[in-house]
């Protein structure tokens, strides 16, 4: 659904943790960063997240709370349906030495911050009429499987 939306994809990161428990992880350019500061919020995957996101707020906005769960497993879809696959990655910065690992979110962790992501914001904005409706996401099946 929200697949279809070109953009620029900058080599991998490598990052290395202090910790001698750890190994490199390597960061790729799809992987959404959770956290703050402008290492997550320029990252080429959250900059595609963000613009996922804003696509899909009206629909996220005009559906019943029932359905909400449908938009947000939409978005997580298409992050993970990219090539390479994005992963929702949070940095575990509590290690004996101060270094840091990345750690993958699990789906449930995953599609709540998007539901939380969609939500934001939500007050000034307005149904346009322009959201498909539940049927073209086909992803009702999915609502079963999801077990937010």
């Amino acid at each position: 659904m929200f697949t279809s939306l070109t953009r620029k994809v900058t080599p991998p990161l490598t990052v290395s943790s202090t910790s001698a428990s750890s190994c490199d992880f390597e960061i790729l350019p799809n992987d959404v960063l959770s956290g703050r500061g402008n290492a997550s919020k320029k990252h080429d995957g959250n900059v595609h997240f963000r613009t996922l996101v804003q696509a899909a707020r009206d629909c996220y906005v005009g559906f019943p709370p029932s359905k909400k769960i449908l938009v947000s497993q939409a978005v997580y879809d298409a992050i993970k349906c990219l090539e390479p696959p994005g992963r929702f990655l949070k940095e575990n910065t509590m290690l004996i030495g101060g270094g840091s690992t990345w750690e993958e979110l699990s789906e449930k962790e995953a599609v709540s911050k998007t539901s939380q992501a969609l939500r934001e914001g939500q007050p000034g904005v307005k149904r346009s009429g322009a959201c498909p409706t539940i049927r073209d996401y086909e992803l009702e099946p999915r609502l079963n499987e999801i077990k937010v």
